[in-house]
């Protein structure tokens, strides 16, 4: 009977630990439910692109000059991609996403190191958004789709004045070998920097989603400009970081009452 007090006693005693684990810093984004229709919302945009593939090319052409296509070898068929201050911009945010994930690498190494565990909502937040860059950014978009899609780039499709056809968005092709067009890396490195819009205050939230929104859309929208992204490619890049990091706080969100009493009877042995 004792044996039985005492098993109870520490079931309850683990069971108060798991439960006084705040909940996921990111709210609604931790839920399975909204990872679900953000997904469902990737896949409806994507079927949409590749059906509708006259969006692409009307938003592309916008940013081409066509008496430039095929007459001089030097001539810029994208005009923006000419003016340093676009190709300044581009570094910049071509570079900012990853010094901010391996910052963010580092402080979460050293809160591991000095016994913080994920029991804390911050902790528990930047081991989320880091996992969702490199499986965002860094696998999805720029392994698996940009070297397994085959979609040419717009400066490399004969519409734009390259050798290559027209292949529309989220469709095979072996037109392109590697680092092809679908889907936009740096447009899914640049809407990553959403979520570190956790860490912003409340009453300074909308503020701040307006405006890292705008870094986000304007560095997307100058890979269109430059030829060397379609819409679509930008679109679905960005939103698919972001249906990532909706699934890892997902299931951090899930596994928030089981990690404890892991980590309690790991201690233990």
């Amino acid at each position: 009977m004792k044996l039985l007090d005492s098993a109870a006693v520490k079931s309850g005693a683990a069971n108060r630990t798991a439960h006084s684990w705040p909940p996921s810093a990111f709210g609604t984004m931790a839920n399975p439910a909204t990872s679900l229709l953000l997904l469902a919302t990737w896949i409806t945009l994507a079927l949409w692109f590749n059906a509708a593939p006259g969006i692409d090319i009307a938003i592309s052409r916008f940013f081409h000059d066509p008496l430039c296509a095929h007459v001089l070898e030097k001539c810029a068929r994208f005009p923006l991609s000419q003016y340093w201050a676009p190709q300044w911009f581009r570094k910049v945010m071509h570079n900012l996403p990853v010094i901010i994930a391996a910052a963010m690498l580092c402080v979460l190494a050293l809160e591991f190191r000095f016994g913080r565990t994920l029991s804390h909502a911050g902790t528990r937040a930047r081991a989320a958004l880091v996992l969702a860059y490199i499986a965002g950014p860094g696998l999805f978009a720029n392994v698996l789709t940009k070297n397994m899609m085959g979609r040419p780039r717009p400066s490399h499709t004969d519409i734009f004045g390259g050798d290559l056809p027209f292949v529309p968005a989220a469709q095979f092709s072996d037109y392109c070998p590697g680092n092809c067009s679908f889907v936009s890396g740096e447009a899914s490195s640049a809407f990553w920097l959403l979520g570190l819009l956790v860490f912003v205050p409340a009453r300074h939230f909308r503020k701040g989603l307006v405006a890292v929104g705008a870094l986000a859309f304007v560095t997307s929208m100058m890979r269109v400009g430059f030829g060397g992204h379609y819409f679509s490619d930008v679109v679905l890049g960005g939103l698919s970081t972001i249906v990532i990091l909706s699934a890892i706080a997902a299931v951090q969100e899930q596994a928030r009452d089981r990690l404890p009493v892991i980590r309690i009877s790991q201690s233990r042995g």
